[in-house]
């Protein structure tokens, strides 16, 4: 799944727990949840400035979501959601590091990233863009409604 759907539901969970253990641990959970559903990944190994420059517009978007979402909740509620959508994007982050390592380090670490993302689809294999676009905006969107009522 790509950055965005990731950081806006730990953000999201954020809004939800008081106690920042309880939201970091919820919000990589919730990562490897949303990385059962099939979805659509773009590709960051083939280049990697062109991989930067894709993982670069992803952050920004989802902070500029993130922090519209946020804006007029309590200070606090702020904060845990930031703190959600920071543990939400964090497995990434450790996979990121394992890629860009020339997969030298965090072996162990990409090897459970990648069960829960090919625990329903076959390893190699993605769902039609179509529907793996969709089952992000689907996700978006339950958040976003998550949002909605605060």
């Amino acid at each position: 799944m790509v950055i965005t759907p990731h950081v806006l539901a730990g953000a999201a969970l954020g809004t939800q727990i008081a106690h920042p253990l309880l939201v970091a641990a919820g919000a990589v959970a919730l990562h490897h949840a949303l990385d059962m559903v099939p979805h659509w990944d773009y590709d960051i190994k083939s280049s990697r400035r062109k991989g930067v420059q894709k993982i670069a517009a992803d952050i920004a978007l989802s902070g500029i979501a993130t922090l519209a979402l946020i804006w007029n909740l309590p200070p606090e509620m702020q904060l845990m959601a930031l703190w959600g959508g920071f543990w939400g994007i964090f497995p990434d982050g450790l996979n990121a590091i394992h890629i860009f390592s020339g997969k030298k380090r965090l072996l162990g670490y990409d090897r459970f990233h990648g069960f829960w993302h090919y625990l329903v689809i076959p390893k190699g294999t993605q769902p039609r863009f179509a529907i793996g676009l969709a089952t992000q905006i689907v996700a978006v969107l339950v958040v976003v409604n998550v949002f909605a009522f605060l």
